[in-house]
């Protein structure tokens, strides 16, 4: 989308993935370093926010906030085997024990993204 102003080929849409941003994904790392003595019973956490978004929606989010508009031209990749369709996870244990909690939403990510993405692209050019 940034580099091809008539189309994109992409896979399978209907899947659902949440994202989380790097500065989240890390904070949450510093957590569980500074607070091993209450991390360290065998507990299990995930760390992502529990708002998983359809791979077409997310999509779609992308192409609106770059004005785009291309076409999307869906199921050009070959579909992985055994190909999960619904990924989720849930932060609630990781906060219930330390504090802590994504900041990022995804539309902000996504804005911080674009933003390098498009500064790396004009100063490639």
């Amino acid at each position: 989308m940034l580099t091809n102003p008539a189309e994109v080929n992409l896979g399978y849409a209907e899947p659902y993935r949440n994202f989380i941003y790097i500065s989240d994904l890390l904070g949450a790392w510093q957590q569980v370093i500074h607070n091993y003595d209450q991390v360290n019973q065998g507990m299990i956490f995930t760390i992502g926010p529990d708002s998983p978004i359809r791979i077409r929606d997310y999509a779609d989010m992308i192409a609106q906030k770059l004005n785009w508009q291309g076409v999307i031209n869906w199921n050009k990749k070959l579909a992985r085997p055994g190909e999960i369709y619904w990924l989720n996870s849930n932060h609630t244990q990781l906060t219930n024990t330390l504090g802590w909690a994504p900041q990022v939403t995804l539309s902000q990510g996504l804005d911080q993204t674009i933003e390098l993405w498009q500064s790396n692209y004009d100063n490639n050019q």
